[in-house]
């Protein structure tokens, strides 16, 4: 998610002690199935609060991943709204 240090709850050293564990399936067809912290979930402290907003278009190279940003993100205790575009009225072709 970024190149910068990411501060956990509780500490951790190394990103192995998050746990991480795949779904078994895809939230749908043409998306990834999520990598998700086994519980309880080390939660980002200092983003907890902030409100974040995540924006998906239908022909973004991150469109199969960005469910997973999300989910990984509320777990981590973060208030993530995915909105994808085309569900607020701007499907790709109306992009130019």
């Amino acid at each position: 998610m970024t190149s910068l240090p990411i501060h956990y709850d509780p500490p951790i050293k190394d990103p192995s002690e998050l746990r991480p564990v795949r779904e078994e399936k895809a939230d749908g067809p043409d998306l990834i199935s999520l990598l998700d912290q086994q519980e309880p979930a080390h939660k980002l402290a200092n983003l907890q609060g902030i409100p974040v907003l995540e924006i998906s278009g239908e022909a973004s190279y991150h469109r199969p991943y960005s469910h997973c940003v999300a989910k990984w993100l509320n777990q981590a205790g973060c208030k993530d709204h995915l909105r994808e575009l085309e569900d607020v009225g701007l499907p790709a072709m109306a992009i130019r």
